[in-house]
């Protein structure tokens, strides 16, 4: 047989450096957050409420300001508005011969013996008016406008919290599914090892063939749960990047890897909890107490509206309503106290309307508050109780790493079977999974606290 010339393994080590290699793409936390924070639309349409509420504050600023205005006015009538003729003037029992005999003489004289006036004529003017006295309206409608940026200020910060915690758990899902990845392959590692080591002593006699065929069904089991662990690492990085509004392909999946960094091991609860947590007041409490004051500022605008008001004005312009052309300027000031009457009883009921929503609102916040100072306390426990199921999953996994190292020893010396050693070394790995996943939620658990508490 002819041999080649050339090696084989220099030409195999070429091949492998030409082949196109698939970098690995690492999207933080922090980056997943940061594009939740700008994809949400929730949270953009608190941005937006928020910007709204300037603008009202804004608006309601310009009722401080006094009113200036421009009017023009112009006229022109088919008929003059004043005409007077000599019958208007003449009186008693000879007016009517008097009226005929002055026309007459006018007309043969070539004068018009009637006056006409106002048939057309023009003006324009400026006018000033500041309110002096509305009620309270006006100060409370600008209390009220800068309740509402306040309000809009702690929704946005809710909403910020909300969404962040959001992407939070999505991205833990992900990461706690790659680390159970891990998980896998060293258990994978292992079982091949065994089935390397079976498949010697079996062929040298000192093993049955069942006790291979064992281990190639366990790597069956794990090769097919490492599909579906594949598939559902695949939708939590798709759920993931929706939710920001990542670009990807679904091909390249793959690539995209989660910073298990994010989730470093976690320290006890003494280090998280805070000494004046029952004294922090949180978002939602503010929005609580904003609410009640904004309905106490409604009742007194629905008071405001049967109290007399008060405004001063002046005004200057240009009139010339003859239509002679002999107009002239002029300014005059003018003072306007209005008492309502009849809307006493409308704007009485609408006070007691009032009245009523900011006892439903107090209502409302005591309950409330109650529940918020429930949720704290939950919070909490549910730190303690995470962190407990957490020390016991750290007991599970050293328990079932040492009984697993025993049993191999013990299989080495041929004193337990292949069977259960397979079952030592699979409680292994379904103890550091649910270690994994343990982890996840006592992190959850201290972020939600922390959150609660405005430190996070």
């Amino acid at each position: 047989m002819r041999k080649c010339r050339f090696p084989l393994l220099p030409l195999a080590l070429l091949a492998a450096v030409c082949l196109p290699v698939r970098a690995q793409r690492i999207v933080t936390l922090g980056e997943c957050q940061e594009l939740g924070a700008a994809h949400d639309p929730g949270l953009k349409g608190a941005q937006l409420d928020l910007q709204a509420a300037r603008s009202q504050r804004a608006e309601a600023r310009w009722e401080y300001v006094p009113r200036v205005s421009v009017t023009s006015v112009g006229y022109y009538s088919l008929k003059p508005l004043v005409r007077i003729e000599p019958q208007d003037i003449l009186q008693g029992y000879w007016a009517d011969v008097l009226s005929q005999w002055v026309t007459d003489a006018a007309l043969q004289a070539g004068l018009t013996p009637w006056f006409e006036s106002f048939r057309y004529g023009w003006g324009a003017s400026v006018t000033a008016m500041q309110p002096l006295y509305a009620g309270g309206r006006i100060a409370n409608g600008n209390r009220l406008a800068d309740l509402g940026v306040r309000a809009g200020e702690l929704q946005l910060s809710v909403r910020r919290r909300e969404t962040a915690a959001s992407i939070e758990e999505k991205y833990s899902l992900g990461v706690s599914l790659q680390e159970k990845m891990l998980t896998l392959s060293k258990a994978q590692q292992l079982l091949d090892s065994l089935e390397r080591d079976a498949a010697v002593a079996v062929e040298a006699g000192l093993l049955p063939e069942s006790d291979l065929l064992q281990v190639r069904l366990k790597q069956r089991e794990l090769a097919s749960g490492r599909i579906q662990l594949r598939s559902g690492l695949k939708l939590a990085k798709m759920d993931l990047f929706n939710a920001i509004g990542l670009e990807y392909a679904y091909l390249e999946l793959d690539d995209w890897q989660l910073d298990a960094g994010a989730f470093p091991e976690p320290a006890a609860p003494e280090h998280y909890f805070l000494a004046d947590e029952a004294a922090r007041v949180s978002d939602e409490s503010r929005l609580l107490a904003l609410q009640v004051e904004a309905e106490q500022l409604q009742k007194k605008m629905a008071v405001g509206e049967f109290l007399p008001q008060l405004a001063v004005g002046v005004g200057y312009g240009y009139a010339d309503l003859r239509g002679t052309g002999t107009g002239s300027f002029n300014g005059l000031g003018y003072a306007l106290l209005q008492i309502p009457i009849t809307d006493i009883g409308k704007a009485s009921a609408r006070a007691r309307r009032y009245e009523s929503q900011v006892e439903k609102a107090r209502t409302q916040q005591e309950y409330l508050e109650a529940q918020l100072a429930l949720q704290l306390h939950q919070l909490r426990l549910a730190v303690e109780t995470a962190w407990e199921q957490l020390g016991v999953a750290d007991e599970s996994v050293r328990v079932a790493q040492d009984a697993a190292g025993k049993l191999r020893v013990r299989y080495d010396a041929g004193q337990v079977t292949m069977s259960d050693l397979l079952q030592a070394e699979l409680a292994v790995r379904q103890a550091e999974e649910d270690r994994i996943d343990k982890k996840m939620e006592y992190n959850l658990a201290v972020n939600a606290y922390l959150r609660r508490c405005g430190n996070l």
